[in-house]
């Protein structure tokens, strides 16, 4: 059996995850009205926060943030098959890697969808965007754009789609709710 082949068949399950995000803003918005109406869940809810510091959109969007770790397995075994000269596999796991990436901007695209239609909603706002640029083993120039959102953090690919329009494929995203930054004194 082929590693590529392996990867190739796991992603071709991965649209579990854009079911699963079509569901999402009912999913939560349901539970956030259950929360509201049953004090018990809000006491289950409410201990959970303070004693692990999550919360309900965390716990249902947990599965969502794997996306990412599937993406930059397949990318580094990809980058790893092809400094060992495994060009067949490394065009299977390229493969793989281009289907994770349409899952996962089809992912990106519900879930704003989702946001905006959510009982919760706070108007997303672009903070700042910009370009950024790394080597991979190969020394291969990597461009990549990254938006900061009042939200999230964006990072995409940017794909010539025509004349003067740009498309972006969405590499990854962070909800900002997700960083944590250490408290020092040193600012």
């Amino acid at each position: 059996i082929i590693i590529g082949d392996l990867f190739l068949e796991m992603v071709n399950q991965f649209s579990v995850y854009v079911d699963y995000a079509t569901e999402f803003t009912f999913t939560l918005d349901s539970l956030s009205s259950i929360e509201t109406q049953y004090p018990p869940i809000k006491e289950i809810l409410d201990k959970l926060a303070k004693e692990h510091d999550v919360s309900l959109f965390d716990l249902l969007h947990a599965p969502i943030r794997k996306i990412e770790t599937y993406n930059h397995l397949v990318s580094t075994a990809r980058h790893q098959l092809l400094s060992l000269d495994a060009g067949t596999e490394a065009l299977i796991l390229e493969e793989a890697e281009y289907k994770l990436e349409e899952v996962m901007t089809s992912v990106g695209r519900i879930m704003t969808e989702a946001h905006r239609k959510s009982k919760s909603y706070r108007k997303r706002e672009l903070v700042h965007k910009g370009m950024v640029a790394g080597q991979n083993e190969k020394s291969a120039l990597k461009v990549r754009y990254l938006f900061l959102y009042n939200d999230v953090l964006i990072c995409a690919r940017m794909r010539r789609a025509g004349d003067q329009t740009s498309l972006f494929s969405l590499k990854w995203y962070l909800p900002l709710s997700d960083i944590l930054l250490p408290l020092t004194n040193d600012h």
